[in-house]
């Protein structure tokens, strides 16, 4: 039996993020592990709690790797954090549900993330993998909200 409870299939597909907790001025940067149009999962440094709200920002790939940010594509949107994993020495893996998103341009983006530096996220724009596996099923469950 497995412990699947997602309608649609994930893909592994890694771009660079941005989370920001309502009551913070300090975004958190992430890459998500995986995605669909109902959720993802992505790893951070901090814990969340399951029923969070946060804002965020996913950095979506650029026709030309030089691309200057107005003319980049966003989703910007409001997910509810729904599982949190401990990942060991990489952080806490989070599985967030995406309650509301828009697809803007990099004129419309909001001020925290223009604050953030979305226009010099700290890894690959393009969301290019890395050699690290952060597997969305490593580590040990310990909050999940129930849908």
């Amino acid at each position: 039996m497995t412990d699947e409870r997602r309608k649609r299939e994930r893909l592994r597909l890694r771009l660079p993020i941005v989370l920001k907790r309502a009551e913070s001025d300090t975004p958190i940067w992430s890459e998500t592990a995986d995605m669909n149009s109902d959720g993802f999962y992505c790893t951070t440094t901090q814990p969340f709690s399951p029923g969070e709200r946060l804002a965020c920002l996913v950095v979506l790939p650029a026709q030309s790797a030089g691309a200057p940010p107005r003319d980049r594509f966003y989703l910007e949107g409001q997910v509810e954090v729904i599982r949190l994993v401990v990942s060991g020495t990489k952080g806490f893996g989070i599985g967030c549900r995406i309650r509301e998103y828009q697809m803007i341009n990099g004129e419309a983006l909001p001020p925290w993330a223009v604050a953030a530096g979305v226009d010099h996220p700290p890894f690959s724009p393009n969301g290019e993998p890395n050699s690290e596996d952060d597997s969305p099923d490593s580590g040990e469950v310990v909050t999940r909200r129930r849908a």
